[in-house]
């Protein structure tokens, strides 16, 4: 093939064949030796770091150089292939890959404690990932609920699994960065591993990860626990970064999960802000707890701590008698954060400065206290090629004040296209409508009665009317300015997105029993050009009123009988007063065209 890579001395190398040029690498994952044993067409190296000597499997861990000459495990390139469960293993070596680097064979301990060789194939089918739609907008009131749905199409070949997970977005936090502090010279000889029972990840009793938890940790299934050989006082702790922290800005860490091996005389939770890169910040939580040994515990923080992106610190302060093992570890391989440990809090070193390959048993959840708005169904599965699968996205807005969430679902699976894809989610809540009054005033009060005054939503028709009492004529409807809004005395009305006032306007009349011996006659009713008033009695003058109250005609009779001119008035609604030496009579009439 076009490369070639071994080991020179205590590097690694790789040679082009091609160009006739090599490179050589070091160990940057522990203090051990390393073997190179495969390479693939495009550059990547395989092989095991080993501490101590003779190399034997035990003491093995598995390698990945990249192109570029980052150094990492096969548990992290493994699971970045989509083998999510990789992490349940412990690999001893790889010893041969073919050229297109999809196929392995090595060495390890299976999620069983079993030492097998094993064939690994990453590709036995490509599987491609669409997602679509690529983000999600809902606008909701307060309290209601809704539904909408994503599609996962494999339009690759194979089966392609993926996993949901919701995060809350909170805070726009930014990666801090700390100072580099010093390392700390190992004083080798103070601690010694004794092998306990393993476990298959998470104890039963095991918090469930039953409210969308973020859980930070460098650990594998627990194999091992760790004491002074003299006994005394020593700290066990993990660093998660800020790139691992800052997308959580804003939640709380609730509970720390730790594996116990024996009962120690006292352990406490330590919980520290950050500080260097060698050397935690400040103490932020301290507390004592009684754990129950050979077990996974969860440490209930007292008060929960708010998340704030920067570096977290999580450990345990541990005083123990000779012979008692408690910290548990991992079976590799080691990653620096995650297995730190001291007896002198200013200094701290590391599991690998000792010659063992592990982490911590440490876990940190990271809890969303906030309504959780948003949810998934399924959050996991299986889609086979050339089809879809729907996942329901349910938005709830109960409990929820008016304004704007966030919130992002990040989609892994075994895509070769794209291992990772994030979908934004907005969700805009209303306040609930507001109803709004409108009152229904009587002018004069006693003139009669009105119907449709109460409560309403902005843009509801109400239908409202008004009735003369005996001796009234309704004139119209005004609003709060005395502006005419109709002449109808039913009417609808739109409600507006303010309380809103109106009045039922009447006028006195008198009828023509209520002037004894007088007898009156208008007509045409309606009339168009001319009204005719006729009168048994003498009729002295007449009046016209518009709706607003406005005299608009005025005319001195002197007689029985009279014709007005009402071609110049505009259409609408009209009062009549009519003077008669026997008193005064009203009367309603209207003007057409």
């Amino acid at each position: 093939g076009l490369y070639v890579t071994g080991t020179r001395s205590s590097d690694g190398f790789l040679w082009n064949s091609s160009a006739g040029t090599a490179i050589y690498f070091e160990n940057t994952l522990n203090t051990g030796i390393i073997n190179p044993a495969a390479v693939t067409n495009d550059g990547w190296i395989f092989g095991y770091t080993a501490e101590g000597f003779p190399p034997m499997p035990p003491g093995r861990r598995a390698f990945v150089r990249e192109p570029n000459g980052n150094l990492t495990t096969f548990n992290d390139y493994a699971i970045g292939r989509g083998w999510f469960d990789a992490d349940d293993w412990t690999f001893y070596a790889i010893s041969g890959v073919s050229g297109d680097g999809n196929r392995f064979i090595g060495a390890g301990i299976d999620p069983d404690g079993n030492d097998v060789s094993f064939m690994i194939d990453f590709a036995p089918a490509q599987p491609d990932i669409e997602v679509n739609p690529l983000s999600l907008t809902e606008t909701l009131e307060v309290d209601q609920t809704s539904e909408q749905h994503i599609e996962i199409s494999n339009i690759g070949i194979g089966e392609l699994t993926y996993n949901a997970v919701i995060q809350y977005v909170i805070d726009d936090a930014k990666v801090q960065e700390v100072p580099v502090g010093r390392s700390g010279l190992a004083n080798k000889g103070n601690l010694q591993l004794d092998k306990k029972e393993g476990t298959h990840g998470f104890h039963p009793a095991t918090k469930a990860n039953d409210k969308n938890d973020i859980i930070l940790n460098y650990d594998g299934a627990n194999v091992d626990a760790i004491g002074l050989l003299a006994g005394g006082t020593f700290y066990g702790a993990a660093r998660y970064t800020s790139e691992m922290v800052a997308p959580f800005g804003g939640y709380h860490l609730e509970s720390v999960d730790v594996y116990i091996g024996d009962v120690p005389t006292e352990i406490k939770l330590m919980i520290w802000d950050a500080g260097t890169t060698t050397t935690p910040g400040a103490l932020l939580h301290e507390q004592v707890f009684t754990p129950t040994p050979s077990s996974w515990n969860t440490v209930v923080l007292d008060e929960a701590l708010e998340v704030s992106g920067a570096d977290l610190w999580v450990g345990f302060e541990i005083t123990h008698d000779a012979g008692v093992f408690v910290l548990g570890i991992d079976g590799g391989p080691a990653i620096l954060d995650g297995n730190l440990l001291t007896q002198d809090p200013a200094e701290w070193e590391h599991l690998s400065d000792y010659g063992l390959n592990a982490n911590w048993n440490i876990r940190a959840r990271l809890q969303y206290d906030g309504i959780q708005w948003l949810t998934l169904d399924p959050v996991s599965g299986s889609v086979p090629e050339n089809e879809s699968q729907t996942v329901t996205v349910s938005f709830d807005a109960n409990g929820l004040e008016p304004g704007t969430y966030t919130a992002n679902i990040r989609i892994s699976s075994n895509a070769v296209n794209e291992d990772l894809v994030i979908v934004p989610v907005t969700l805009e809540v209303f306040g609930a409508p507001i109803m709004y009054t409108l009152t229904i005033l009587v002018d004069p009060e006693d003139a009669g009665t009105v119907s449709g005054a109460g409560e309403y939503f902005a843009g509801s028709v109400v239908t409202v009317n008004a009735t003369a009492h005996e001796g009234f004529i309704f004139l119209h409807w005004v609003d709060a300015d005395d502006q005419v809004i109709s002449e109808l005395a039913e009417m609808d009305i739109t409600m507006p997105e303010e309380d809103l006032t109106i009045t039922a306007n009447f006028q006195t009349t008198v009828s023509v029993d209520d002037v004894p011996d007088v007898n009156l006659k208008l007509y045409p009713n309606p009339a168009v050009d001319h009204l005719h008033i006729q009168s048994d009695v003498m009729i002295n003058y007449v009046e016209l009123y518009d709706l607003s109250g406005r005299v608009v005609y005025r005319e001195e009779a002197n007689q029985q009988m009279l014709r007005i001119h009402v071609s110049a008035l505009q259409e609408g609604l009209y009062l009549v007063r009519i003077f008669t030496e026997r008193g005064v009579s009203a009367a309603k009439i209207q003007v057409i065209r």
